[in-house]
């Protein structure tokens, strides 16, 4: 049984998931326009992901990429390390 999790998408220019890793720097960030932050929260902490959100056309609809080199889903320090198994309850399948 997956433990619940909650996906949010943060309006910070990709700055809660920037980090040390070259594809995950500020400057890289910024050069490939990242635009939010994905955060996925369970009872064993958090994951983050960098992302450019643009809109599809004249809608309310978005869509959402990763920055070039994609740096992937990082858990938050502080997390208690058991992050990953809640990915299930957020996108199952």
């Amino acid at each position: 049984m997956s433990a619940a999790a909650t996906a949010e998408l943060i309006a910070d220019g990709g700055e809660a998931a920037a980090g040390a890793e070259f594809f995950r720097s500020r400057p890289f960030l910024e050069a490939e326009s990242a635009t939010h932050t994905l955060r996925i929260e369970s009872a064993g902490g958090e994951l983050l992901a960098p992302l450019i959100v643009r809109p599809i056309g004249e809608g309310p609809e978005l869509d959402a990429i990763s920055p070039y080199g994609y740096p992937g889903l990082v858990e938050r320090e502080g997390s208690r390390g058991h992050v990953p198994r809640s990915l299930p309850a957020v996108a199952p399948g």
